[in-house]
């Protein structure tokens, strides 16, 4: 069955007509489309919310980050009550659950795996996972996930951040596997080392330099501030 929606398309603000193929849009009508029904016409349509950075399944304990199932699938039925038709977890210790991904009314889900961290980066944090080999760990998990890995780029802003050529290396590994890199960051060292190995995004980035900027621009970088995480 193809859904067929008319209205005016925000934020354009333009009266148009469009087709649903699952969970795909087009704005040109299906050909040979037989079986479609007329769902919506009139009103306002607006393209569903992306959640780019969330950690579903977690407590409200914001050192706490392990993983509970059914709190998971509270907090997904919540996004998706919200209007949020996409969801990237940058970190997530459980796996998603086959049904739950399955649903057909589960947002889409991106998974980039667990927190890993350089044996050499500080360990205060107990959902990070310890590796001597970052590299092979990276691949492992962007190949297991959805095609993104996630790196603890720094942690404490007293300790020295992963060094510039373990991140090369490590973005090197993943690309030539076909998956992206995400690096949590926060001091400015430790932003400058994530931007200039070209990595695919910086999450929060706080202490991100001038110079950071026109770096990420020429490797293609997507910023994810998360402003309000730490408010």
């Amino acid at each position: 069955m193809i859904l067929h929606l008319r209205g005016t398309v925000l934020p354009d603000g333009e009266p148009r007509d469009l087709w649903l193929l699952g969970d795909r849009v087009t704005f040109v009508r299906p050909a040979g489309a037989a079986d479609v029904v007329t769902v919506a016409d009139g009103g306002f349509l607006l393209p569903g919310l992306v959640d780019v950075h969330t950690h579903p399944g977690s407590g409200d304990d914001a050192g706490d980050l392990s993983f509970d199932p059914v709190l998971f699938a509270e907090h997904i039925a919540a996004h998706r009550e919200a209007g949020t038709t996409a969801l990237r977890f940058p970190g997530l210790l459980g796996e998603v659950p086959a049904a739950l991904r399955e649903a057909p009314d589960a947002p889409r889900m991106i998974t980039a795996g667990r927190w890993l961290a350089w044996a050499g980066l500080s360990r205060t944090a107990a959902f990070h996972t310890v590796t001597d080999d970052l590299v092979a760990s990276a691949v492992a998990e962007a190949r297991a996930h959805d095609g993104w890995c996630k790196l603890m780029g720094d942690w404490d802003f007293e300790a020295a951040p992963v060094p510039y050529e373990l991140l090369r290396a490590v973005v090197e590994g993943v690309h030539a596997a076909g998956g992206r890199v995400a690096v949590h960051c926060q001091s400015a060292e430790g932003v400058l080392g994530a931007a200039r190995a070209g990595v695919d995004s910086v999450e929060h980035g706080m202490g991100m330099p001038q110079e950071c900027v026109a770096l990420m621009a020429a490797h293609g970088t997507a910023y994810v501030p998360t402003l309000t995480a730490f408010a």
